[in-house]
């Protein structure tokens, strides 16, 4: 028995050093601290490890565990490159059995920007736990010379009781590790709000604890915990003189509820307040005929990148000022997937996980599908990816498309913008019904290096340009980029911008310039900046590029701040005219409206930004923290956790309808 413990310290300690010397590489490379949290985690790993080597010493189950080791060094890969770009750890919910192409396409794509430094560590430290758990894990040679039968029985029975201590403290250390993970989201540490510190903290490791304390979550009803904090907000003591008014406004509203959505509209509405930004209502344009619309939503397009001097999309530049605009543009979530969600459907995504891990099964009654079922609109979406990533083979149908153009139709993935465009253009000219298009593209995704961008070129059939401009101090000061990857960046946008250049010939050419709208939007933010508590910073991090053409319409600023849930409302009240009326389940909002709120909210990885001309609120809807990352005007953290208190149950109550279900009215 002294031997067993003697060998279970040693493994113990062995893993947990061959860990921290693997960890501290791992962070150092992505210049990030290794902080004491995530080394709890590496104990807690390490015990867990060693408690299950202990329970058998069977061959089979020491290769099993060896597999086990190979497992976690691949996981380790693969949130590497999470962290490196998108700054946050790999979200469980692509692992799932219905979004496996996603996270498998996901390897694929980045595996060749991991340095080779992180896979020789990687590889160190898989044949280093392999190593450890077979030296000390080995079988005792069985000495039975004296009454040999009596002794075999006493080893079985201490092999029993070994393999169930082992069981015990397996789950033990599991529960610790969950219990852990709840104690930090309770207790954050000062910079929660930044993603460097989620890393830091949690690490690998931590993201392995945070999947199983998804697992073992109690199951309650996320609209139950809304109804709990719509209670707690209405009986709590807000003072009057800084909550009273959002206070008044939702206790009046939910006396007469009648469905999910006014419940969720009323809090959504009980956000706003007077921004000092005054918006008149805009004539829609009389259009003859039902245009044709097309949606092309771009790929990680910063605003910053557009305006840059020189800018790398001097044509998009130009054609976002002789055009429909607005003030600020945000998206509503982090992911490609949530923001054509948000965009086709008008709809909040969630704060947790992507539309494709909740909502695949859902009904819907998006744009695409009103322009259909209404108006007599062929539906069709161009992608240069597979169906299968983020489930669009699933999704787009619910949303309304009936055509759908992904490959084998082109060749290969990242095929040039260009070339979808083009075919989106012959498509909708050779229909004889009114078409809404929506192209998403990808030519700009990351990675963006040389190599990368002459493969996408040379598939595509054209000449590869790069970008060789300086770059704009200002730029570099608050972006983690190095000036030679934002060039490599601004290379691929020189290819975007041409695409956006042929678009619009293409349709003059086929004398669809005078009845089709056209919107160009961005899905998300290019990651790899810091985020800071200057508020200029957050603005140039997160603006988004928006224009929409408009046959008739000159330039215009038509809202100070809109988001993607803003877009098909809009298009739908070009399409309706004078006529048009809000669907109940849009919780946009039309740029032509009156009654257009001037604020963003955004949701990613639990994190929730609140945006307005004056102010940017921060949250966390994980431990509902939430803090002024600046302001213009004089505000007390009690207005803050006011408007806290609304988000976190707007996010809540949000994220419960799309689980069950009730996020849009389908008939």
């Amino acid at each position: 028995m002294k031997q067993r413990i003697v060998n279970f310290t040693r493994l113990f300690v062995a893993l947990t050093l061959a860990s921290v010397f693997y960890f501290m590489w791992f962070y150092h490379t992505l210049n990030l601290t290794f902080s004491v949290r995530s080394f709890v985690y590496v104990v807690l790993v390490s015990l867990l490890i060693s408690s299950l080597a202990q329970i058998t010493k069977h061959i089979l189950w020491r290769i099993s565990l060896a597999v086990l080791v190979g497992i976690i060094s691949l996981y380790q890969l693969i949130n590497y490159s999470y962290i490196k770009f998108f700054k946050t750890l790999a979200p469980h919910g692509l692992a799932k059995s219905g979004d496996a192409d996603t996270y498998l396409a996901t390897i694929k794509e980045f595996y060749p920007s991991i340095p080779l430094s992180i896979y020789l560590a990687t590889f160190l430290f898989l044949v280093t736990g392999v190593f450890i758990i077979f030296v000390f894990t080995k079988q005792e040679p069985t000495q039975a010379s004296f009454c040999g039968q009596e002794i075999e029985k006493k080893k079985n029975n201490l092999r029993i009781v070994q393999s169930f201590v082992s069981i015990i403290i397996c789950v033990l250390v599991t529960s610790g590790g969950v219990f852990t993970t709840r104690y930090y989201n309770d207790n954050p540490r000062e910079g929660w709000w930044e993603h460097n510190y989620f890393v830091s903290d949690y690490g690998v490791y931590g993201n392995i604890f945070i999947g199983i304390n998804e697992l073992f979550k109690e199951n309650v009803s996320e609209i139950k915990i809304a109804q709990a904090v719509e209670k707690d907000i209405n009986n709590t003591n807000i003072p009057k003189e800084e909550g009273g008014e959002v206070q008044k406004e939702i206790t009046e509203e939910t006396a007469s509820l009648e469905t999910p959505f006014d419940y969720l509209n009323t809090y959504y509405r009980a956000l706003r307040h007077d921004d000092g930004f005054y918006t008149q209502k805009r004539d829609v344009p009389d259009l003859e005929t039902r245009p044709n619309i097309i949606i092309y939503q771009l790929e990680s397009v910063g605003l910053w990148a557009v305006n840059h001097e020189p800018s790398p999309m001097p044509y998009f530049k130009e054609l976002i000022k002789g055009n429909v605009h607005v003030g600020r543009f945000f998206a509503n979530a982090c992911h490609t997937i949530d923001a054509e969600y948000a965009t086709l459907c008008s709809a909040l995504p969630d704060t947790k996980s992507p539309i494709p891990d909740i909502g695949s099964d859902n009904d819907y009654d998006c744009l695409p599908a009103v322009l259909r079922d209404d108006f007599g609109y062929n539906t069709a979406v161009f992608h240069a990816n597979t169906p299968k990533f983020w489930n669009r083979d699933t999704l787009d149908p619910k949303w309304g498309f009936d055509n759908m153009f992904f490959l084998p139709h082109y060749p290969e993935f990242k095929y040039d913008d260009l070339r979808v465009i083009e075919d989106a253009v012959n498509y909708v000219a050779s229909s004889t019904d009114p078409v809404i298009a929506q192209v998403i593209g990808v030519t700009s995704h990351t990675p963006h290096n040389k190599e990368n961008l002459e493969y996408v070129a040379k598939i595509s059939d054209l000449e590869p340009t790069f970008f060789t401009a300086d770059i704009e101090e200002s730029i570099l000061e608050y972006s983690t980029l190095k000036e030679g990857e934002i060039k490599d960046y601004f290379s691929y946008l020189m290819m975007v911008d041409n695409a956006i250049k042929e678009l619009f010939k293409g349709l003059q050419q086929n004398n669809l310039i005078d009845n089709t709208v056209v919107v160009i939007s961005n899905d998300h933010r290019l990651y790899g900046f810091t985020q800071e508590n200057q508020i200029n910073n957050f603005y140039g991090y997160n603006e988004l590029p928006f224009m929409m053409y408009v046959p008739g319409m000159e330039s215009i600023t038509m809202k100070d701040i809109a988001t993607h849930m803003d877009i098909a409302p809009t298009i739908l009240n070009i399409i309706q005219g004078d006529s048009y009326e809000k669907p109940e389940h849009f919780v946009g909002h039309s740029l032509f409206s009156e009654d257009h709120p001037n604020y963003a909210v955004s949701v990613c990885h639990d994190q929730i930004n609140f945006v307005t001309p004056n102010h940017v609120i921060v949250g966390n809807s994980e431990h509902a923290k939430y803090l002024r990352l600046h302001a213009k005007e004089n505000m007390s953290q009690r207005e803050v956790d006011t408007i806290g208190r609304t988000l976190q149950t707007l996010v809540d109550m949000n994220g419960g309808m799309i689980r069950q279900n009730n996020i849009h009215k389908v008939d």
